[in-house]
């Protein structure tokens, strides 16, 4: 089937916290867009397509890891940008999210 759009993927979640939202983009980037990490720049791409207002995206990464739902990720930077994703407990977060919606 056609895979979900990135704005069907949070509006289905029901994400209001953008820290929630960052989260979301950020499994969605690794479970639907095929990516084993992302960047801040990624998550902002995400904010546009899915036509939603975009918020101090470094600041909401910051706070995920400080959650524990994001880290950063091993591989080399690239051009000075650092990359990041999820943790297990992230994944588990949205998932639970997924489950709710889907009850």
């Amino acid at each position: 089937g056609k895979s979900i759009s990135i704005r069907e993927f949070v509006q289905q979640l029901g994400l209001k916290r953008h820290t929630d939202i960052t989260l979301a983009f950020g499994y969605y980037l690794e479970r639907h867009a095929d990516t084993t990490e992302f960047t801040p720049a990624d998550i902002n791409n995400c904010y546009y397509e899915a036509k939603i207002e975009s918020s101090n995206t470094s600041q909401m990464i910051i706070q995920n890891i400080r959650r524990g739902f994001m880290m950063l990720s091993r591989s080399k930077e690239d051009k000075g940008r650092k990359r990041y994703t999820l943790t297990s407990s992230g994944e588990k977060f949205i998932e639970a999210k997924i489950a709710a919606g889907a009850s």
